[in-house]
């Protein structure tokens, strides 16, 4: 898949999460913010709580089957230590004394069904 395939999938389901998290009473602040080493795919606002959340976004296989790697598979332990420094330089750089979790959503885009499945994790890390 290129990259610009890659990004158009990604931002898909960035669209997917932003609708799913609002639906939720989640008010996303931001999108796409980067810091030195990284980026923040979302962050976003619940309760008194901020969230930064990564977004993991893969397409089913033909016919709808399960895609040849899930959305977790993409959530290496390298990642998430990345994500989670990237989220301590957003709140550095702030100066945001907030209360904060890192969490996923994860989405598995069935696209000729038009379809996403999505998975929520609070608190990867």
């Amino acid at each position: 898949m290129s990259k610009t395939a890659q990004r158009r999938i990604g931002d898909l389901g960035e669209d997917i999460a932003v609708r799913y998290l609002t639906e939720r009473g989640f008010v996303v602040c931001a999108r796409n913010v980067a810091v030195r080493g990284g980026e923040l795919d979302l962050i976003a606002e619940k309760g008194a709580v901020r969230h930064f959340i990564e977004v993991k976004t893969v397409t089913a296989s033909a016919g709808g089957a399960p895609p040849a790697l899930s959305p977790e598979a993409h959530l290496t332990e390298q990642k998430l230590a990345c994500f989670a420094r990237a989220a301590v330089r957003y709140r550095t750089h702030t100066k945001d004394t907030s209360a904060f979790q890192l969490d996923a959503l994860l989405i598995v885009l069935d696209i000729p069904r038009r379809m996403a499945r999505i998975r929520y994790l609070p608190r990867v890390r």
